[in-house]
């Protein structure tokens, strides 16, 4: 399957005024075709645009907009959260429970140079914070890239490896972090 290419800001903004265009003509549209109707009347369309108005009012005063922290993000009460981590080629994925489990699916690549997988792990869990489970899903660097700071930085509880030896420094790295640690380690079969 070939992988979707992104847009530019120019490419979604054109996009956007193209589908507002449109949306607009089909407005345009059916609304002359209503009009056109000799079976509806002018006074029909105003009753109905009303009623409609009256409802959508009504729905707007039973919303609530989400409460929020000092920081103007969401309050994130009774709810579990994953949240894919932008860490450059390579992947990782934050799980957090309700009752406020997480779990750390591999950590990056290895040469991101702004480690972006602290970065985000501190805004969503804080330095330090507890890390439940850390599983690398295999040894290559743009998995297990900046595992040994996540075991520096962070309270791992347990980490979960396939068990397949390499022989390259940062899986090295995150060996000797994990050994440091006072994490448990297991290889699930």
């Amino acid at each position: 399957m070939a992988k979707r290419k992104r847009l530019t800001k120019k490419e979604r903004a054109r996009r956007n005024k193209g589908l507002l265009g449109l949306f607009v003509v089909m407005v345009i549209f059916f609304g002359g075709y209503v009009v056109g109707r000799r079976d509806i009347t002018l006074a029909q369309i105003i009753e109905k645009l009303d009623e409609a108005t009256i409802s959508i009012e009504r729905q707007m005063s039973d919303f609530e907009l989400p409460k929020r922290n000092k920081d103007d993000s969401p309050v994130r009460e009774n709810t579990s959260q994953i949240h894919i981590l932008d860490v450059g080629q390579g992947s990782s994925i934050l799980f957090i429970s309700q009752e406020g489990t997480s779990i750390l699916v591999d950590t990056g690549r290895f040469d991101d140079s702004e480690k972006r997988i602290i970065s985000y792990l501190d805004s969503l869990i804080g330095l330090g914070g507890k890390i439940d489970l850390l599983i690398f899903s295999h040894n290559d660097a743009d998995h297990i890239g900046h595992g040994d700071l996540v075991l520096d930085y962070y309270d791992v509880q347990e980490v979960w490896m396939n068990g397949m030896d390499s022989s390259s420094k940062v899986y090295a790295n995150v060996l000797d972090a994990i050994l440091k640690s006072n994490a448990a380690y297991a290889e699930p079969k």
